[in-house]
């Protein structure tokens, strides 16, 4: 499937090789989406890992404080949109 917005899914390396691990999915599903892994020794991903230039990032976490993401709210967010998910 082609989306206009990026998908980035952030995989802990513990997880990498569990059948349950749903990143796999994504990035079979999904034609722009990257697969990041976490935590492995030596390993850092920096900033520009997660985002390019010019796109707008967001994390899809749940959390105290956190903003809905709305038909408004997306609306007037600045296009490309880099979805970051942590699995």
């Amino acid at each position: 499937m082609e989306l206009a917005t990026r998908v980035v899914v952030v995989v802990h390396a513990a997880e990498w090789g569990r059948s349950s691990n749903t990143g796999h999915l994504v990035r079979l599903g999904l034609a722009n989406a990257t697969l990041l892994i976490h935590g492995r020794r030596g390993g850092r991903l920096g900033p520009a890992s997660f985002s390019s230039a010019g796109s707008t990032p967001l994390i899809l976490y749940p959390g105290r404080g956190a903003n809905r993401l709305t038909p408004e709210l997306a609306a007037s967010l600045n296009r490309p949109v880099t979805l970051i998910v942590p699995d």
